[in-house]
């Protein structure tokens, strides 16, 4: 089968003839039909030392939508010719282990992630791929509504969703959404939607991409656009008393809007921070955490169960993809994706490879 794999001498992907992978207990084995292209991973081919990595050579690609081809005896819930969406994420279910999470075929998080790496190192660029089958879960009614480039998305509409569920947005909330210009933080916008909340405020610095963000449900999303003196003011006026935060910033943001969400935040108001690293360490005031009862939460990636029930919102309608817009690459041009997915301010669009 076709392949693209990293060796580590150069900061791109070599297209090869691989043989196909092999069937093992607990796994599944699937036809590649899309690949999510994140936006990090130009440089983390750049950088291999940022990261702990699969030894080389390996087929990185995560969120992979595909068709089950072949089960091994010991799973069950899976069927031959079935679309499923793939999830990377996996850790042992050992409570006492060393921390091992990781995203196979991409990067490790935890100290032991390095087992699972060597175990399942091949990712989603390739025409067939194998991984455990807890992290397939079929598409049903999904199948037909989006394409397998829209579907594999899933994993940065996970990411709002696990944080929304962890924050226990209800519907009628008032939500605001910080970075919602950006790939997590448009997500974002379109699961609150979804869920109920009855007012979004958005705030973004790419004005045109706020507005293409707002023009989605115009009576429930108040876009605030950022980068004038008067934005601490701003987010006060448009937030004040919401329900939940989303706070999807990317890497080396000003902490600002992170300072002045949380405390537009309502009484037992929830934030939950998803996004990078900001440029310095946000401040908390302890005495209003304290008297207004807010929680400041922190959530990585989405438990396995959001992944079904985010697909089953989307076979039913409820969360609708029409906004989402997807550049493929077949994996002969693979590379010039993953430049393409490092430079574009994203937002509502993304890259994805489909063999």
């Amino acid at each position: 089968m076709k392949a693209a794999r990293f060796h580590g001498d150069r900061p791109e992907l070599r297209l090869e003839d691989v043989p196909d992978p092999v069937l093992q207990p607990g796994c599944a084995i699937v036809d590649v039909d899309a690949a999510f292209i994140t936006r990090s991973l130009a440089h983390t081919l750049a950088d291999p030392s940022r990261l702990m990595l699969p030894p080389r050579p390996f087929v990185p690609g995560m969120d992979t939508i595909g068709r089950v081809v072949a089960v091994a005896e010991d799973v069950g819930g899976l069927r031959v010719g079935e679309p499923v969406y793939c999830d990377h994420w996996y850790a042992s279910h050992n409570v006492s282990a060393i921390p091992d999470h990781c995203f196979l075929g991409y990067f490790g998080m935890g100290p032991g992630a390095i087992r699972h790496l060597q175990r399942w190192r091949d990712g989603g660029y390739a025409e067939r791929m194998v991984l455990p089958a807890e992290c397939l879960t079929p598409l049903g009614a999904a199948a037909d509504r989006a394409s397998p480039a829209m579907l594999c998305r899933l994993g940065w509409f996970g990411t709002a969703y696990g944080a929304f569920v962890k924050a226990g947005l209800k519907p009628g909330d008032t939500v605001i959404v910080n970075g919602a210009t950006g790939m997590v933080g448009s997500s974002g916008v379109l699961v609150a939607l979804a869920m109920g909340a009855a007012r979004i405020v958005a705030l973004g610095r790419d004005r045109a991409m706020l507005d293409r963000v707002a023009v989605l449900a115009p009576s429930r999303i108040v876009p605030v656009a950022l980068g004038g003196p008067g934005d601490a003011e701003a987010i006060a006026a448009a937030g004040r008393g919401a329900h939940v935060l989303l706070d999807a910033v990317g890497t080396g943001a000003d902490p600002a809007a992170t300072h002045a969400a949380i405390a537009a935040l309502g009484q037992g108001g929830r934030a939950v921070l998803v996004g990078a690293r900001l440029s310095s360490p946000i401040q908390l005031d302890y005495t209003a955490i304290m008297y207004r009862e807010i929680a400041v939460l922190g959530s990585l990636w989405f438990p396995r169960r959001a992944a079904g029930e985010l697909i089953a919102m989307i076979g039913a309608g409820t969360l609708d993809l029409a906004a989402i817009a997807a550049e493929t690459v077949t994996l002969d041009r693979l590379n010039d994706g993953i430049r393409a997915a490092s430079r574009d301010s994203l937002g509502l669009g993304h890259w994805a490879c489909c063999p």
